[in-house]
């Protein structure tokens, strides 16, 4: 179970947590015997962060096309569902990944590093303008969570991004699961 995230500062702290520890495992082998379409984990990280792209991408999107956005209370807690913070791992993986987000093992890793770089700033800026703007009725549809808002979209990076650690986590034996 993942803690709520209410604010800025609490996703902060999840994605940070999150990115460390993935990135811990960026070069660990998998076990043998692993499922044969099991991803490496620079293709996770990769994947990851090419889905996070085409999110904030949405995003960006959504607020371009917003007609006014009204200012929010900086202490008002931010409306993120604790059923998505809690997404079932076997559900996250019921599908393909997206089009547009298989991974490229052999991406050289300072791309990779520049594409983190990319979404982080993204990340933030759009993060940044949800503390001081009205952006819950900014929402669309992701196919396995349903309609998500936009301080929705915008922790479900990071609990997709956990999603993958934790199947990442049993493909390569580390042990114990954050």
């Amino acid at each position: 179970m993942t803690d709520a995230i209410t604010s800025f500062a609490e996703l902060k702290k999840f994605r940070a947590h999150v990115r460390a520890n993935l990135k811990a495992l960026l070069h660990a082998k998998l076990l043998p015997g692993v499922r044969p379409e099991a991803w490496t984990p620079k293709q996770v990280f990769h994947h990851v962060l090419l889905a996070e792209s085409g999110s904030m991408g949405l995003l960006e999107r959504l607020v371009s096309k917003a007609k006014e956005l009204s200012e929010r209370e900086a202490k008002e807690p931010w409306p993120i569902r604790q059923e998505l913070l809690d997404f079932p791992l076997d559900t996250a993986f019921s599908m393909a990944a997206f089009r547009g987000t298989d991974p490229d093992e052999n991406l050289p890793d300072k791309d990779l590093s520049a594409l983190e770089d990319s979404v982080h700033s993204r990340h933030l800026a759009l993060a940044e303008l949800a503390q001081h703007k009205q952006l819950d009725g900014l929402a669309f549809p992701h196919p396995l969570a349903g309609k998500l808002n936009f301080y929705e979209w915008l922790a479900f990076g990071g609990i997709h991004e956990r999603l993958h650690l934790l199947q990442l986590r049993r493909d390569v034996g580390a042990l114990p699961q954050p």
